[in-house]
């Protein structure tokens, strides 16, 4: 992948999350008030809203 591509890769996915900043705080709390005993798909749930907050905001461009 050339450099122009991963930096227009990398802007994409930095408006992306920006615009998912609600979900991606909703997840992070979940993540970190789980610290001391997390476990695989202990926040399955946020992460997926997350996710498809990305995805919806990235689109057919990416």
């Amino acid at each position: 992948m050339s450099i122009i591509k991963e930096k227009k890769t990398v802007t994409i996915l930095a408006k992306a999350v920006s615009k998912c900043s609600l979900q991606a705080t909703t997840y992070a709390k979940c993540v970190s008030s789980q610290l001391d005993s997390i476990h695989h798909n202990a926040c399955y749930k946020e992460f997926l809203d997350f996710k498809l907050c990305v995805q919806k905001c990235v689109g057919k461009s990416w």
